[in-house]
């Protein structure tokens, strides 16, 4: 299994508050989930600034050109020179269907094979989520137990695969080639 700057450190908490948070989600999950443009679409232009703007305004480092690449992946033309995003919505949503740390533990301790975890200097792990990386790795590290893990720190943002694809293919290729 190859991650690449993934992010399963956020997780529900104990029991009553992965509930509490899964409720509140949903009220605003539902209201969301019929307000995007109507359903009438964007130019293509405005899908890929939707995209750029998103990045930008979390604070993720990535070209206009990668933002194209994440749209021809992710939209699909409803009409003439008209798109709408194909993702789930609900996604988005921090708490939708996060589970519990006990949760993590006891599934990340059932992993039985080769793991390569790339995790970019300026990606979400270590450069958004600095207060939560102490966990995350903890959870992390259980994957040894069953497999090996391999963790690579690179230079680079969440979109490093993208934006600087020679960092990390070699990694890729050569973990696929063992």
């Amino acid at each position: 299994m190859v991650n690449l700057d993934c992010v399963r450190i956020w997780t529900a908490g104990d029991v009553s508050k992965f509930v509490e948070d899964y409720r509140a989600s949903t009220e605003d999950c539902n209201y969301d989930l019929g307000n995007e443009n109507d359903g009438q679409g964007f130019s293509w232009e405005e899908t890929v600034s939707k995209i750029f703007e998103g990045r930008r305004r979390t604070g993720l480092s990535i070209s206009r050109k990668s933002c194209e690449i994440i749209a021809q992946r992710g939209a699909v033309q409803i009409a003439e020179n008209k798109y709408r995003f194909t993702h789930d919505k609900r996604l988005k949503f921090r708490f939708f269907g996060r589970y519990t740390d006990k949760m993590v533990d006891r599934l990340a301790e059932r992993i039985s094979f080769d793991v390569l975890n790339i995790v970019p200097k300026n990606g979400i792990i270590i450069y958004f989520s600095k207060s939560d990386y102490n966990l995350w790795w903890d959870h992390l590290k259980k994957i040894e137990k069953g497999g090996n893990l391999i963790n690579v720190t690179v230079d680079g943002g969440h979109h490093v695969h993208l934006e600087n694809p020679e960092v990390v293919a070699p990694l890729i290729n050569d973990f696929f080639r063992r």
